[in-house]
């Protein structure tokens, strides 16, 4: 069992597929039952060790928010008689008859209009969105407790800059997601969130970060508690039936 030594220390493990099965447990002794993880793979600017992978672990808050919804319309509600028989018969003088007839049912206080007409056809799903807490409390030193996660989740949500101004977007790109759908590895981009051994998404970005700092701090004047509210999407803004069965199997 792998033990870190530091809540949310970066780590370099040797292959993927084996950090996948690994068990997480801090010096607190809160286990991956009672962890949230961030892993980034594939983007040496975000890493400070220049690592493949590494995680950022912070203890489960209390409470955690996910929020899912599907959008509808009515395509056909606003539809009656005339507009209808003219999509139905193409013909200007069987639209105009019944117009007049739309108009005289209108003014006894009928009205033109059906109940099926109201059918709500689906038009897309949102992405899965998490709202959670990580909060980081130096253990020994400061620096590389808090500072340095807190770092780290700033960069997650900016973008990265070259010798010549040209911006790299931060996370998962689209050719990163096709090569990895592709089978090619590669340095492809990618960001995984597990919350304990609950859920995992593989594929996610880091749309908001919010950081309640204590004012509390050492001997360099570096704050010793820090809880960190990160914003978390799919990456994918259309998530399926198959992506909440997969978010469900946690290794």
């Amino acid at each position: 069992m792998a033990t870190f030594s530091k809540v949310g220390t970066a780590t370099a493990p040797s292959n993927e597929s084996a950090q996948r099965v690994k068990t997480y447990q801090s010096d607190m002794g809160v286990s991956q039952a009672y962890q949230v993880r961030l892993e980034v793979r594939g983007d040496k600017q975000l890493l400070a060790t220049g690592g493949r992978i590494f995680p950022i672990i912070a203890s489960l808050p209390e409470r955690y928010n996910i929020e899912f919804s599907s959008s509808w319309s009515s395509p056909f509600a606003k539809s009656d008689m005339s507009s209808l028989a003219g999509a139905i018969g193409g013909s200007k003088y069987g639209a105009m008859a019944a117009a007049i007839a739309n108009g005289a049912l209108n003014v006894a206080g009928i009205s033109t209009r059906l109940k099926s007409q109201s059918v709500q056809v689906w038009d897309s799903t949102s992405s899965m969105s998490f709202s959670i807490q990580m909060i980081f409390n130096a253990l020994s030193n400061s620096a590389t407790d808090v500072r340095d996660k807190h770092r780290a989740l700033l960069k997650l949500c900016a973008p990265s800059e070259n010798a010549v101004g040209v911006l790299t977007q931060p996370g998962p790109t689209i050719a990163s997601a096709t090569s990895a759908a592709l089978g090619f590895s590669g340095d492809s981009r990618k960001i995984s969130l597990y919350i304990g051994r609950y859920i995992v998404l593989d594929n996610v970005i880091i749309t908001g970060v919010s950081s309640d700092v204590s004012t509390l701090c050492d001997i360099n004047g570096i704050p010793i508690n820090m809880t960190i509210n990160l914003q978390v999407q799919s990456f994918f803004s259309c998530f399926t039936s198959e992506d909440i069965d997969k978010m469900f199997n946690v290794l």
